[in-house]
């Protein structure tokens, strides 16, 4: 499935979820739409946190935010997460 497809289906969901714009957020990014995934991102920052996933969460959307405007950069550093959590 390409990013533009897989954008689609996120976008079909019902739920509107923080995980669901969170990976709408990363897909935006991908397919070069930048404006919409910092917006997604965004919300993410802002939200209020209860648990320690959240606040996980959270923690990396404000990682991600200091790296979204540089695709390449972008694209190492998610790059980088995927590997470290495949080692998990």
């Amino acid at each position: 499935m390409d990013v533009r497809s897989a954008i689609k289906v996120f976008k079909k969901q019902n739920d509107k979820s923080s995980l669901i714009n969170f990976e709408l957020g990363i897909l935006y990014r991908l397919s070069g739409s930048m404006e919409n995934a910092h917006t997604l991102v965004q919300k993410i920052k802002n939200e209020k946190c209860k648990y320690d996933f959240e606040f996980d969460k959270q923690k990396l959307a404000i990682e991600i935010l200091s790296w979204i405007k540089d695709k390449e950069l972008f694209v190492n550093n998610m790059k980088g997460i995927i590997n470290k959590t495949r080692q998990l």
